[in-house]
């Protein structure tokens, strides 16, 4: 008769255990997907972030007044390492008083030296920045606008 009475505890033990296996199936299934959500989310934001880094030493000057010699500078430092043929990934576009030129490569810097160039870039004038860019947030240009 005491295992007749065992039978009926021993089948509840083990649909609680069953219950149990599937309750915590469940929540770890749920735990990772809330956390694979988060990784996607926090990876996002550390690209973005990365991007803006990188971006950074060329978006500084949108909007900033600057001289010709920070312009100069710009110059040597963003289109020095390109050659005549080779192209940099934005192009520099500047406005003095003899016109609009626009630079995607490093063989002007003489040119914006030279002050008998219509290129010339006077070291003591005051520029203005502006960067622009796409739709998708790619640099295209930079422009720097005598003042």
């Amino acid at each position: 008769m005491r295992r007749n009475n065992e039978i009926p505890v021993k089948v509840l033990l083990f649909g609680a255990s069953i219950l149990m296996t599937c309750l915590f199936i469940s929540l770890g299934v749920r735990e990772y997907t809330q956390s694979k959500e988060t990784s996607t989310a926090i990876t996002s934001q550390i690209s973005s972030i990365t991007a803006d880094l990188k971006e950074s030493s060329i978006t500084q000057y949108d909007g900033l007044e600057v001289t010709g010699n920070d312009v100069i500078n710009f110059y040597k430092k963003h289109f020095s390492k390109y050659s005549s043929g080779e192209s940099s990934e934005f192009s520099l576009i500047i406005n003095n008083t003899f016109g609009t030129y626009s630079y995607i490569d490093g063989t002007y810097l003489s040119s914006l030296r030279d002050s008998t160039s219509d290129r010339y870039v006077k070291p003591t004038s005051i520029y203005v920045g502006e960067v622009v860019k796409n739709k998708n947030e790619i640099i295209l240009a930079v422009k720097f606008k005598l003042k």
